[in-house]
């Protein structure tokens, strides 16, 4: 289902999450600059793309993780423990985040708190500056249409969120704001590609992709861009030397000009990870929503991750891709805008912080790489060098 409207993330807050000890703001919204002008949606200014750069341990999978727990928290299947989400930096018992969304014009910002000490959970849900939900522990207060409405004790879950039982009751389909928002983080789809697990929370599974959806969606995009293998779906295949049969339909890669498939398990982890990516970023181009990908980089070429990456922000209309990668070839004004990255740095004492590049005002001519790599943007780690004894 696609959504109406343009509806997009805007910003994401950070306080005392994971190694996040202070509050941090990532803007989804862009600059001045004018460069690349088809990685911004015209209609709200919002990014289509943002790329989280650092050293490991940095913090850069925190920000995937805030972005994915609101997923959880709304539509998983299994209960999530907040307590281990707090900051370890300090003894402040309290994280807090906030997604701030505009859907078809309207802003809609949610605020989640979750407290150890009382284990206590609070939210904020406002509309168009509007307060629609406010929850705080077993008290929860909804204000639909203007009316207030106080809500029995054993209706709110300690351990979840209220938002969850609004939706799933259909509490929020009076408005078409709020269904379109319901709509856009369903079509949502996070991947963690270096142990190659992903994660759907809409109504489609990904395991139903091919028998819904068959493989030429795939297989145009492979042709369209030169990649010399394409994938099969099929219980039998007849290779030069050899048939192999499976009793259901399994996933084969062909390579063009041979006569012969390789089953998807025993393909090469790139390879592996391309279709696993491709099925969730297609469907995400094509009916909105987020894509979520931690270690983007695993597995692939550095060229075909600039190739996902521009294809993404030329062809997507209400989608927007956020990820993390250490391919630091994709920090050019030829793929991604200055205001599109964020380095981010662990600080001892102080947690994670992130820098958005287009704050140092790079110049469009500037190889942003390069400073990069010098350390002008912060987040680039460095290491003791190997010294040859021989010279």
């Amino acid at each position: 289902m696609r959504v109406g409207g343009v509806n997009m993330l805007k910003s994401l807050k950070i306080k005392n999450f994971i190694s996040f000890k202070n509050e941090i703001v990532i803007d989804f919204t862009k600059t001045n600059y004018t460069i690349l002008p088809q990685n911004v949606n015209q209609e709200n200014g919002i990014l289509k793309g943002t790329m989280f750069v650092g050293g490991n341990g940095a913090g850069k999978s925190a920000i995937i993780t805030a972005l994915k727990l609101f997923m959880d928290l709304m539509f998983g299947v299994e209960e999530v423990g907040l307590e281990k989400y707090i900051c370890f930096e300090n003894n402040n018992p309290e994280f807090a985040l906030e997604y701030t969304f505009i859907i078809g014009g309207s802003e809609i910002r949610y605020r989640l708190k979750y407290n150890r000490i009382n284990e206590m959970i609070s939210e904020k849900l406002v509309l168009d500056g509007k307060r629609i939900l406010n929850r705080e522990g077993a008290t929860a207060i909804s204000y639909f249409e203007d009316k207030e409405k106080v809500y029995e004790k054993n209706r709110v879950k300690k351990d979840g969120i209220f938002l969850r039982i609004l939706d799933f009751a259909g509490a929020l389909e009076y408005s078409d704001i709020l269904k379109q928002w319901i709509v856009f983080l369903k079509n949502s789809t996070y991947i963690n590609a270096a142990i190659g697990a992903g994660e759907s929370f809409g109504s489609k599974k990904l395991d139903i992709y091919f028998n819904e959806n068959g493989t030429d969606e795939i297989n145009q995009f492979l042709e369209r861009y030169g990649y010399d293998q394409r994938v099969s779906y099929t219980s039998k295949v007849d290779n030069q030397y050899q048939q192999i049969m499976a009793e259901d339909n399994v996933l084969f890669y062909n390579r063009v000009g041979n006569n012969f498939s390789v089953p998807f398990m025993l393909e090469s982890l790139g390879n592996q990870n391309l279709i696993r990516i491709l099925t969730d970023y297609l469907k995400v181009i094509r009916e909105g929503g987020m894509l979520i990908i931690d270690e983007f980089s695993s597995g692939l070429h550095n060229e075909l991750e600039c190739l996902l990456v521009k294809h993404f922000m030329r062809e997507s209309k209400n989608a927007q891709l956020c990820f993390v990668s250490h391919s630091t070839n994709l920090m050019s004004n030829s793929i991604l805008r200055p205001d599109q990255i964020y380095t981010v740095d662990y600080i001892l004492g102080e947690g994670s912080q992130v820098n958005r590049i287009s704050s140092f005002q790079p110049r469009n001519s500037q190889n942003i790489e390069k400073m990069y790599n010098s350390g002008a943007f912060k987040g680039k780690p460095f290491y003791e060098e190997i010294v040859d004894e021989d010279k």
